[in-house]
């Protein structure tokens, strides 16, 4: 196949993905536009937030901010949860990284509250989260090394938290790590009817690295 029509081909993914987000974005906003201030709007607000959050992070983070006083009113933690999450991946997208680790300890303060361990965990790799996307990626791996303290949580998103603690073990160039943990990412992806770049990206690195080839050092971003 011809680089030409490689190139067509992933343009032509591109273009049905980011129109199948606008629509979804459309059917959200019109069912926004007569929902009542109840949970259910919260979560429509959430959505929308998490749809925008890294293409148009200003939008996201409104979105969120809406979502996030409603669900306070309405004494709805988990919409709150949701809110900071969304947000903290936004202000990522801005480059305001101190607001988006507030959001996130925001998320485990409130984790903690409800008690609930899996939202714990996953608190645990939205701090993560932020302090890989702000190039700490010391502080990332102590937060990303958590997500192992429940292995029963781990093991139901190991996929996910196994593509977080192989791509930041790379970034810290522990090579060994970053491929144990990646070709468990990758192994699991292999499985799955949803894809996700970071393992095909991060194992093609690793083996540059190992046989001293030059690595092209992308900035790394989650899909």
């Amino acid at each position: 196949m011809s680089k030409a029509l490689l190139l067509l081909l992933f343009l032509s993914f591109c273009y049905i993905r980011i129109n199948a987000q606008r629509s979804y974005a459309d059917s959200l906003r019109q069912e926004l536009a007569t929902a009542t201030e109840d949970t259910h709007k919260v979560n429509l607000l959430v959505a929308l937030s998490s749809i925008y959050k890294w293409s148009y992070p200003d939008s996201g983070i409104l979105y969120a901010q809406e979502a996030l006083q409603l669900a306070q009113k309405l004494n709805y933690t988990q919409g709150e949860i949701n809110a900071y999450l969304s947000a903290s991946e936004a202000f990522s997208g801005k480059g305001n990284y101190p607001k988006a680790l507030e959001a996130s300890l925001k998320t485990l303060e409130l984790s903690e509250k409800l008690g609930d361990s899996s939202q714990i965990v996953w608190a645990y790799a939205s701090i993560g989260g932020v302090y890989s996307y702000s190039t700490d990626y010391k502080r990332a791996l102590y937060y990303f090394t958590k997500l192992k303290l429940n292995q029963a949580i781990f093991k139901r998103n190991q996929k996910f938290f196994s593509g977080f603690l192989g791509e930041t073990y790379y970034l810290l160039n522990e090579l060994d790590s970053a491929l144990y943990y990646t070709q468990m990412c990758y192994d699991l992806d292999a499985r799955d009817e949803f894809h996700w770049a970071i393992p095909y990206f991060f194992l093609g690195e690793i083996y540059a690295q190992k046989k001293g080839c030059v690595s092209s050092r992308l900035l790394p971003q989650r899909y």
